[in-house]
């Protein structure tokens, strides 16, 4: 009897321990999923930091089960002085042009992921977007090692850099991204073994850019609540939860909703409370007094299960107020709104029609209001949600029989289907 294959992946993410972030609430559902099958022998997680940095990096390692977590964490000194400029396999790799750049200039981070796949030894590499570097770094890998990989794309980069015309204020970062990084991201993309995204329309622009098969891997619920508090039982709060420190929840409109809500909502409905979750809170505490703030909470970042009961128990959420046509958020649905499907919580958004305006309408598991975000719109689409809500409008029920339809349970045999594939293909 012929032996069952097991297989070794690595997985290249930020941010996967317990916080609550949007690869980690998607990756640690998949991580969960696959281990439970033996044909994986072992899954590797590298979790990087937030940002990532020339700098140095020291590595903390952690197992649970068949599941290794290496952690890596920025040390703010540059070693200009390794003894060999590049350790591991990287004399076979015949790097050239950027790649050969992007190793001089991040080359502790080279070394520090070549001492761990030197000490793995994995049969395919996955890399999730953003940020980039994953992606580059897996490419990277997989010439080193002769490995295949597959990137997971969250967001789609390039547009928010030439859709929304943002520029990097910081003239070396800028220069890096044009001159290197992108290049090489997109050249990980086109030479990868399978490329996977999480909404229709998403699938529709990689395979425009990139001319080749996209996998649809959408995010989801995590798990099935089967009962979650009736409306009357909920506090008189509704939450905002937004993991970006500053840029990306400026693009989504967090700071009109607060003006809003602080000028506004707090007349008309002073007993309800606007819950703040996420890194936005520390750039709201930048631009206002706490004084400012009577009726609206900044709880900062959270652990997943935490976020989740306070959106069980309250009245509402606020997905964003987008005042955009860019398909890399008009095409998106975000990992908060499957999260407050899960909860029974029903969701407000206003912007241009999207994706995620034609599920929350048709399924009516909220109001998106398709209008331009301005902050007339804005207040009459909030008093108008909040008055739906006094009047009892929305139903739990409706809203937790909906959860079937986004269980991430539903697509982790595409996962698992398209891993075997890429490392089969490359086996012969």
């Amino acid at each position: 009897m012929q032996k069952q294959r097991s297989y070794k992946v690595m997985i290249l993410l930020p941010i996967f321990s317990k916080l609550y972030s949007a690869p980690a609430v998607r990756w640690r559902a998949f991580v969960n999923s696959l281990q439970r099958y033996e044909i994986f022998k072992k899954l590797i997680i590298v979790e990087f930091p937030n940002k990532v940095t020339p700098w140095s990096y020291k590595l903390m390692k952690r197992s649970y089960g068949n599941i290794v977590l290496y952690s890596l964490l920025s040390i703010k000194k540059y070693n200009h002085f390794h003894k060999h400029l590049l350790i591991g396999k990287t004399g076979k790799t015949n790097l050239n042009g950027h790649e050969f750049l992007y190793t001089i200039i991040y080359k502790d981070l080279v070394n520090t992921l070549y001492k761990i796949a030197d000490t793995e030894q994995p049969s395919l590499i996955i890399a999730s977007v953003p940020p980039p570097h994953t992606a580059i770094l897996a490419y990277i890998l997989s010439r080193a090692y002769k490995v295949p990989y597959i990137v997971d794309v969250r967001d789609l980069i390039e547009y928010f850099y030439f859709y929304e015309n943002i520029r990097d204020r910081n003239f070396i970062r800028s220069i890096l991204w044009k001159s290197i990084i992108h290049p090489l991201y997109k050249k990980s993309l086109k030479n990868a073994n399978g490329v996977t995204t999480v909404t229709p329309i998403f699938k529709k622009c990689l395979e425009l850019n990139y001319n080749k098969e996209i996998y649809l891997i959408p995010n989801g619920i995590l798990k099935r609540i089967l009962q979650a508090p009736p409306m009357e039982r909920r506090s008189k709060q509704i939450v905002i939860v937004e993991a970006a420190e500053k840029g990306l929840g400026l693009t989504l409109g967090i700071d009109k909703i607060i003006n809003v809500w602080r000028n506004i909502i707090k007349e008309k409905f002073p007993e309800y409370k606007l819950i703040v979750i996420g890194g936005i809170c520390n750039a709201i505490k930048k631009y206002y007094d706490e004084k400012d703030l009577e009726n609206i909470d900044l709880l900062g970042l959270l652990p997943y299960e935490k976020v989740i009961d306070i959106l069980s128990r309250s009245k509402g959420s606020i997905i964003w107020c987008l005042n955009t046509r860019n398909p890399a958020l008009t095409g998106s649905v975000p990992v908060k709104f499957y999260d407050s499907i899960g909860a029974g919580t029903p969701v407000f958004a206003i912007g241009p029609k999207t994706y995620l305006s034609i599920l929350i309408n048709k399924l009516k598991l909220g109001i998106y209001i398709e209008e331009k975000c301005n902050t007339k719109s804005l207040i009459k689409g909030l008093i108008n949600f909040i008055t739906l809500i006094e009047n009892n409008a929305f139903d739990v029920t409706h809203i937790i029989n909906n959860q079937d339809k986004f269980l991430r349970s539903n697509y982790v045999d595409i996962l698992k289907e398209l891993i075997l594939k890429v490392v089969e293909q490359r086996e012969h």
